[in-house]
């Protein structure tokens, strides 16, 4: 019976029969506790509504319907022995018999029939080897001619036919998508045919370009799968995005990329800035220009650092010596003497050189360090909000939330970069006992001279839950319990 102590595993079939396992060997059940198969199997598992018999080493499959019918006392139709199954996309079974491999459907049914070839999962189906060459199937079981050779590429895939020339071949649908070539070969996401005098660039299976034999292709890699194609002749590049459209031809020695529609230039080491219609943006006269990131990019001469708004085309020239990084859409901190500051984008000054450390807390001020001691610093008063900061524990960081809890000499508070003090910093410490989403706050003053601890909880917003008073030994007791 299924209730019996000596049980050893159980587990479900497709949801809905048990494989119950009573010593080395398992069983079939219904969810009603009745036995259709006896303890016989090394092993039982099922692939959708297949059912998978392992035994000394062979596998032997049945559909849930078959299994089923045992209960009205008709034989079970299992299938051959297969030495090994594994399961394909779609409940697919690829299944072997000694030099044999085939495919199976979830009604058994021969999905690509049993022969001597290997057999390897593919984006598109499955692709077959055997001595005659390479096949391949698709997702409806349709079944290519023979080819002698194949290229792959993640995007595209070409075959040759005995000692014919090479073809782009849509895997999918089995369907040529070009003429002969005498090579084809891969640029990136291209697809190039090759003849004596002329080459063909597929940007996609419905677009291409011929070009002379005589050009030179180089593949710039993009941002999110975007791809940009070099045409060179001679001393000038063409330039195609990813669809084969026309962007620029430019003479210089090297193009790459940037982002957000720019690329950087080369002409005898030194680097420009050039818009996606070919404009020059930044003159040819950097050492280096970085990516692009939210319309700013880095620029360096003479081992200096400036910036560049490559929407708003402003520019901050480059005379600091460290990387200059946006603040806000209108502020800019800066690095040079051995201190950070901010600038405006006409790079004057909005505050003094003076600072350790600069990290963002909101649009109007910011956590700054000076003489190891951090501030809260409003930057356009250049005031001190809240002063003496010895160290700090973020809550939460997100561009935009931050909570702190912050040290002033002996005692604590919490700060909100947008409620500003929840918490006013008079505590001997402050732990929050509630999530990272949702904060509450567990907080402490110790009274020393009455030897008492005054313990309050504030929610995230700082409306104080409960007050209590303790005494040493009892609060020694809930300190380690909230701890």
């Amino acid at each position: 019976m299924v209730g019996d102590s000596c049980l050893a595993d159980a587990k479900m079939l497709s949801d809905k029969m048990l494989a119950i396992k009573k010593g080395h060997a398992w069983s079939v059940w219904t969810l009603s506790g009745r036995m259709l198969m006896p303890y016989e199997w090394d092993e039982i598992s099922s692939v959708e509504d297949v059912f998978l018999f392992r035994k000394e080493n062979k596998i032997r499959l049945a559909t849930f319907q078959a299994v089923a019918c045992l209960a009205d006392q008709q034989p079970l139709k299992l299938s051959d022995a297969f030495d090994d199954v594994r399961t394909l996309p779609n409940q697919l079974l690829h299944v072997w018999s000694g030099e044999y491999q085939g495919v199976l459907n979830q009604k058994l049914d021969v999905f690509i029939r049993f022969d001597k070839h290997e057999l390897q999962d593919t984006y598109f189906g499955t692709q077959a080897l055997s001595s005659y060459g390479y096949t391949f199937f698709n997702t409806r079981g349709e079944e290519s001619s023979v080819f002698s050779k194949i290229q792959l590429n993640h995007l595209w895939t070409s075959v040759k036919s005995g000692t014919l020339s090479w073809k782009l071949l849509n895997p999918i649908d089995l369907e040529f998508l070009s003429p002969e070539y005498d090579t084809i070969h891969f640029v990136g996401p291209f697809a190039v045919g090759n003849r004596p005098d002329s080459i063909t660039v597929y940007f996609n299976p419905y677009f291409k370009i011929d070009f002379p034999s005589t050009v030179k292709l180089e593949f710039i890699p993009g941002q999110d799968s975007t791809a940009f194609l070099i045409v060179e002749y001679a001393q000038s590049k063409v330039l195609f995005d990813g669809e084969g459209r026309k962007l620029f031809t430019v003479p210089y020695d090297h193009i790459q990329y940037a982002g957000q529609g720019m690329f950087v230039v080369s002409k005898k080491e030194k680097k420009g800035l050039l818009d996606r219609s070919g404009k020059l943006i930044l003159k040819v006269e950097y050492d280096a220009i970085g990516t692009i990131k939210n319309n700013t990019v880095s620029i360096l001469r003479g081992m200096k650092f400036g910036l560049f708004d490559s929407e708003k085309r402003k520019l901050i020239k480059p005379e600091y010596l460290k990387n200059s990084i946006p603040y806000t859409a209108d502020k800019v901190v800066v690095f040079k003497n051995g201190r950070y500051g901010f600038v405006g984008w006409d790079n004057k000054p909005i505050s003094k050189l003076e600072f350790e450390e600069v990290r963002y807390w909101n649009d109007s001020s910011a956590l700054v360090r000076s003489n190891f001691v951090w501030y809260l610093y409003d930057i356009k008063s250049r005031k001190i909000l809240i002063d003496k900061i010895r160290d700090y524990t973020l809550i939460q960081d997100t561009p935009q939330e931050k909570i702190a809890i912050i040290h002033q000499n002996s005692t604590y508070g919490v700060i909100h970069n947008h409620q500003g003090v929840i918490i006013p910093s008079n505590f001997s410490d402050i732990v929050n006992v509630g999530s990272h989403d949702v904060p509450m706050y567990f907080t402490e003053k110790h009274v020393e001279e009455a030897s008492i601890f005054v313990v309050i909880y504030y929610d995230y917003t700082g409306r104080m839950l409960r007050k209590e008073v303790y005494e040493q030994d009892d609060y020694e007791k809930i300190y380690c319990s909230e701890n």
